[in-house]
């Protein structure tokens, strides 16, 4: 036991031999553990899950095993899951799931069974199952570890427990005489709820920048409350706080911050600090960028020249970013991977060190560039750009998904830094403005078009200089508010609706200052239905007809002074990764994760419409996730987090994907 951070789930992968030490050792009767890993089995908290039925999920151990496979039918009966057992083993509940990995454990016969937190997020009748089957299996002398945040759970099930604190072992005692009689004072605060400490999962640049050496101090004194940062990049931060392993995320990815709340993990997310992108590299600037503002130039120029760059390569917002811009140059760095493009897998600060030893180009943050001791003859050589903007975000990780967070204390830690951070902010969001002068947020584009409020735009956002707005509130221009005149009748400069990347390229590329919100074809017709922006982007077939936009656009926009024009056809079907399986039709979605488009996109109603044409429930396909883009539905099965997407032909040749074409 202990609370969040105290070390529990790293301990229990040590134990196991899924990660070796740094310092000391680890010993299973005199072996190592990675020579006893056959005698014991672990169970994490997410179950991980063959992509088979759930018999052959037991099947496929038991064989491995050379145990005998008439077991699995006692054994899934034991379990509950008989009545399941020829269904896709990724179609189960929660609770489902995790018998059907605890049941796959212990058809090992091991003698240790691990088990990190089997039971978070489960509801009462699948928490006593589960406890009811690992009772049973004590009693046939398997040595159980068990970590539970549950204190009821733990005095329920324990003999002996182990209280973590800060990574050490505070106390060690019977259970019979920890609960009643706990003699430590971690442990003490701990049953009685005192233990004031959150962990903050944060990105290595917000680290390197000193801004924790500023707001920690202050926010400790004033609140008592002990704040452990753990800095990592934004993709490992995130898959971290999935894990439940802590309070608070900060990191600067926004489209994969929101599907973190989307997904339930996080509670809300808040804007709360920004700076900028810049690319660094040394005085004698062998590939001639130094001075340049187009970033995609420079990055064409730097892969024409083969000069050397270095790159953090761990997934982190930073190196999402430099990814995302080396693929809108057209360019795939990692094709000379070794050779002129260098991947560090590590921080921003390591990065830098081994950029600079090497007389490589670097792209980092601003603040971390600061705040850097080690730039030598280094300097900034590509800045300016409006795609380098860089956006941080902070959310509180949700209770529903990981009961242990302590809400209370991360609520105020959260408040603090929005409170500390944006007090002396010298730009307002549309939604700031909008929260001050209590209008809607298409009131504040309305009046940033017809010049009646400051403003400027930044990577195509409207921003609200905060000394300019206000002195226009003190000269009574307050948006008109009550004084009678009517909104302006300009629509705002923003392109709407679907997300097409050659639409999205073209807007950066002229540089005609429109701004774009990319929602979802029928989010932005209607949208531009209420006006709230110029053009709209959709792909919406009729599925009586077949015909594409025009009936919808007859329905919904009939009174609209607008006119349809086409744009551009694609070829769309199932993007898979080529390591995969190939899917062969729609009908064979059923036993596939696919990435979820939002409800109300182009992709989506088509994908729904052509299930039905198959005679299947759409309801009934495994969705996962929530993309709001093409590029982050194909992104999802890059990664592994999704077995297919529904998407187009040109973003899966981009990702180096197998294409499954269905439409045009």
């Amino acid at each position: 036991m202990g609370p969040n951070g105290a070390g529990k789930s790293l301990l229990l992968k040590l134990l196991h031999g899924l990660i070796e030490p740094t310092e000391g050792q680890v010993r299973w009767a005199e072996l190592p553990p990675r020579q006893v890993m056959g005698r014991q089995a672990m169970v994490f908290q997410k179950p991980v899950l063959l992509r088979r039925s759930v018999a052959a999920n037991l099947d496929f151990v038991l064989k491995a095993r050379g145990k005998d496979r008439v077991r699995r039918d006692t054994m899934l009966a034991h379990a509950g899951l008989s009545h399941k057992a020829n269904q896709p083993a990724r179609l189960l509940s929660g609770g489902e799931a995790q018998r059907l990995a605890l049941s796959r454990a212990l058809a090992t016969d091991p003698e240790v069974l691990l088990l990190d937190e089997p039971t978070a997020s489960l509801d009462p009748a699948s928490v006593l199952a589960i406890e009811q089957i690992v009772s049973e299996a004590r009693n046939r002398g398997v040595r159980i570890i068990f970590v539970t945040h549950d204190i009821g759970q733990a005095r329920r099930m324990a003999d002996d427990v182990v209280f973590l604190h800060r990574g050490r072992v505070a106390e060690h005692s019977p259970a019979a005489t920890f609960f009643p009689d706990p003699r430590s004072d971690a442990a003490r605060d701990y049953l009685n709820g005192r233990i004031d400490s959150i962990i903050v999962q944060s990105t290595t640049s917000t680290a390197n920048s000193g801004l924790y050496d500023y707001l920690l101090p202050i926010f400790q004194g004033e609140a008592g409350i002990t704040v452990n940062v753990v800095a990592v990049g934004t993709g490992q931060a995130i898959k971290n706080a999935q894990n439940c392993d802590g309070d608070v995320l900060l990191v600067h990815a926004k489209p994969s911050e929101e599907k973190f709340v989307a997904d339930g993990f996080g509670t809300e997310r808040t804007d709360l600090m920004y700076n900028d992108f810049v690319i660094v590299g040394p005085a004698d600037d062998p590939a001639g960028v130094g001075g340049m503002k187009d970033v995609q130039a420079a990055l064409a120029q730097i892969a024409e020249k083969s000069a050397l760059f270095a790159s953090r390569g761990d997934e982190s917002g930073t190196h999402k970013k430099e990814m995302a811009l080396w693929s809108d140059v057209g360019v795939d760095p990692t094709v000379a991977s070794g050779d002129w493009y260098r991947e560090t897998g590590s921080g921003m600060g390591a990065t830098l060190n081994t950029g600079i030893g090497m007389g490589a180009y670097v792209m980092t943050d601003r603040a971390t560039w600061i705040s850097f001791q080690n730039k030598q003859d280094y300097q900034i050589a590509v800045q300016g750009d409006e795609d380098m903007f860089n956006q941080y975000g902070v959310i509180l990780i949700s209770p529903d998904k990981c009961p242990a967070v302590n809400t209370d204390a991360a609520q105020d830690r959260k408040v603090a830094m929005t409170e500390l951070s944006l007090s002396d902010h010298e730009y307002l969001t549309v939604k700031e403005l909008a929260e001050l002068l209590r209008l809607k947020e298409r009131k504040v584009y309305d009046l940033a078009a017809a010049g009646a409020v400051p403003c400027s735009r930044v990577t195509g956002k409207l921003l609200f200089p905060s000394a300019d707005i206000r002195d226009w509130l003190e000269r009574g221009q307050s948006a008109s508010r009550g004084s009678g005149t009517s909104a302006p009748s300009t629509r705002p400069p923003i392109v709407l609706g679907s997300h097409d990347p050659l639409l999205d390229w073209a807007i950066r590329q002229s540089g005609c200052g429109l701004a774009t919100y990319f929602d979802g074809s029928h989010d932005g017709l209607d949208r531009f239905v209420n006006a709230e922006g110029v053009a709209t982007g959709l792909h919406i077939r009729d599925s009586g007809t077949g015909e594409w936009n025009r009936p919808v656009v007859c329905q919904h926009a009939v009174k609209q002074n607008a006119v349809l024009t086409a744009f551009a056809v694609r070829r769309r079907g199932l993007i898979y990764s080529p390591s995969d399986i190939a899917p062969r039709s729609i009908a064979g979605l059923t036993e596939l994760r696919i990435a979820r488009r939002q409800p109300g996109s182009g992709t989506d109603i088509l994908l729904r419409d052509l299930v039905r044409q198959e005679g299947q429930n759409p309801d009934d396909l495994d969705f996962i996730g929530m993309a709001r883009t093409e590029d982050e539905a194909a992104e999802a099965v890059r990664l592994g987090q999704a077995d297919v997407a529904f998407g187009l032909e040109g973003v899966a040749r981009r990702y180096d994907l197998g294409f499954l074409p269905f439409i045009d």
